[in-house]
């Protein structure tokens, strides 16, 4: 394939993204699980699980910008799949093998070290790649590819680590390489790419501040959003702990449960971004959010006393 636009590239491209989401939830679902077996306290486990979200805020913006600068014969974004995909790869495997606390916490950040370089320099790729006036399609796209690497954890991950936890994750860091390898073989860098420049950031931040100051009420939106994410996250994180310690469930159990609500995540996203737009955002999310807790009050009233 040429340099040129074609949503074929990026759903080339978006393979490493449905790798790299397939292993992503793995971790997230199964790790808690496997550190159980070194670690009694779940509060200690939640803090181990939160070097992701630290390298993710640190380590992966760092190497985003740097990825601006670098020159190099691969390109400037490839060189970060390079080097962060094979390292994940060979670090996702020791997961589920790992025979001490300390062998799985090197496993651990070296694999989410791993993830962080290689994630945002692949995003920018697709933005590299994409006409300005295309991108809302191919990130959709590109979304899309992640959700599914999302749901084949869930699902088929959930089938396959019930035969072997070590295949399941095996076969997501095989992935991982193949699908870096049909990246490298498709895929040219641009000779120009989107700079994410200091300027930009700061013009951003501040028409963010100004608008919050005109628009109170979109502070309120943001709270909700960052509310639903926390929960959404501790959910991924323990609800296969729950299902182990408290339901007495095999934990491929919890997770495959847990691929409903990824999938009813897959099935409305369509759907509310239409009424979000005939409705507006706000309403929309505010009926949302009182369907949400008639839900709840049902099912509290159908609960046997």
């Amino acid at each position: 394939m040429g340099a040129g636009f074609s949503y074929g590239r990026i759903a080339l491209l978006g393979l490493t993204y449905w790798s790299a989401m397939t292993c992503v939830t793995l971790f997230n679902v199964y790790v808690p699980v496997l550190l159980r077996e070194f670690v009694a306290s779940t509060g200690v486990v939640g803090i181990v699980m939160s070097i992701d979200n630290i390298a993710s805020l640190t380590l992966a913006p760092w190497c985003a910008a740097l990825s601006d600068r670098v020159r190099t014969r691969f390109g400037r974004r490839l060189p970060f799949l390079i080097a962060g995909m094979p390292l994940a790869a060979a670090a996702f495997p020791l997961l589920p093998l790992a025979p001490t606390l300390g062998v799985m916490m090197f496993a651990i950040v070296v694999y989410d070290v791993a993830k962080s370089i290689s994630g945002q320099p692949g995003a920018a790729l697709m933005i590299d790649l994409t006409p300005e006036e295309k991108r809302s399609q191919a990130n959709a796209l590109y979304s899309f590819m992640g959700n599914l690497g999302a749901l084949t954890a869930l699902f088929a991950g959930s089938w396959v680590y019930r035969i072997s936890p070590a295949l399941a994750f095996g076969a997501a860091a095989v992935f991982l390489l193949v699908s870096l390898a049909a990246v490298l073989v498709g895929i040219r860098e641009p000779e120009t790419a989107q700079a994410s420049n200091r300027e930009a950031v700061g013009r951003t931040l501040r028409a963010a501040v100004s608008i919050l100051r005109e628009h109170p009420r979109l502070l309120c939106t943001l709270v909700a959003v960052f509310s639903t994410g926390i929960g959404h996250s501790a959910i991924e994180a323990f609800f296969t702990t729950y299902a182990v310690v408290e339901l007495g469930w095999h934990e491929s159990t919890g997770a495959f449960l847990l691929g409903f609500l990824g999938l009813a995540f897959f099935v409305f996203i369509g759907p509310a971004g239409v009424l979000a737009a005939r409705w507006g955002l706000h309403v929309a999310m505010e009926r949302a959010h009182s369907c949400s807790r008639s839900s709840r009050r049902l099912r509290r009233l159908s609960a046997p006393s």
